[in-house]
């Protein structure tokens, strides 16, 4: 008969072992209830990120380009660099030719899109107009902002060219026009 009483003081310990066990699970995954209610505590956190900028350091100019009695495409790339295809004497003075400049200031380290506005219109003082298009960035599509002196905020250069369709023709003049950068998170 004493081995009946011993196997039944082992099983009830196994019982009472394995319900401690579970027990302790539960009460180390946050569970508390008695059976007909339970709860468990979250931890909620948030992360607050500096807003992204843009701000303009320079506009976008393609110098001086002389009249012709044929159509011409000038391309003035992000580098600064200002071509013709096939027709290099059309293009006047160099001085003040640039490609628009933008610094990007935000989170150091975050990456970011990069959206530009085209085609678009200029227009002189007599209201003639040509076009543009194919707005060029460097970079292109998308950056990352690089850390700075703070040591939390990061920010790029951003340089931006384009392409000008210049009619046959053309009256002379100042011709101006806008177009639009904007920058978002990713």
């Amino acid at each position: 008969m004493p081995n009946i009483h011993i196997k039944s003081v082992a099983v009830a310990a196994i019982l009472i072992a394995g319900l401690y066990a579970s027990l302790a699970a539960r009460a180390e995954q946050g569970y508390r209830g008695d059976g007909a209610s339970a709860s468990a505590d979250a931890i909620i956190s948030v992360t607050i990120i500096q807003p992204v900028e843009i701000m303009k350091n320079q506009d976008l100019s393609f110098g001086q380009i002389y009249a012709d009695t044929v159509p011409h495409d000038v391309v003035l790339g992000a580098d600064d660099s200002r071509t013709v295809a096939g027709q290099a004497d059309i293009l006047g003075d160099s001085a003040g030719v640039q490609a628009a400049g933008f610094t990007i200031r935000g989170e150091q380290h975050a990456t970011y899109n990069i959206t530009i506005s085209s085609p678009g219109t200029l227009t002189n003082e007599q209201g003639d107009m040509m076009t543009f298009d194919t707005l060029i960035s460097d970079p292109a599509g998308t950056g990352m902002l690089g850390s700075i002196d703070d040591g939390t905020a990061g920010s790029q250069e951003l340089k931006v060219g384009a392409t000008l369709h210049i009619g046959a023709d053309q009256p002379s003049g100042d011709y101006s026009g806008t177009f639009n950068v904007q920058v978002n998170y990713n």
